[in-house]
């Protein structure tokens, strides 16, 4: 939701629209600006909305696309430091964590 309504304005992260209770400025956690998650990751969905359209697919692609990349650059600084079969072990132990 945030993602999509900085369609609208792209320097202010609000959960909703309109609230309809009011809400006190000087409160962060209860605020009408969403100031819960970083904003980078929340304009790069933005930018995959506005190029894609919302849907599943723009939500899930920059995360797909940077998770391949840290992959991918996790097996050249391990292929660099100790050798292909050793970076191959850290991009597939990277790969295949789920905390990551």
């Amino acid at each position: 939701m945030v993602a999509r309504n900085l369609l609208h304005h792209p320097l202010k992260p609000t959960l909703v629209e309109r609230p309809a209770l009011p809400y006190d400025p000087q409160n962060w956690k209860n605020n009408h600006v969403w100031l819960h998650k970083p904003i980078l990751p929340l304009w790069q969905i933005m930018l995959t909305y506005a190029v894609l359209g919302v849907n599943t697919l723009a939500l899930r692609l920059p995360s797909a696309v940077l998770s391949t990349g840290a992959v991918w650059l996790t097996y050249r600084i391990g292929k660099e430091s100790f050798g292909a079969c050793a970076g191959l072990i850290a991009a597939t132990l990277q790969a295949f964590t789920p905390t990551t």
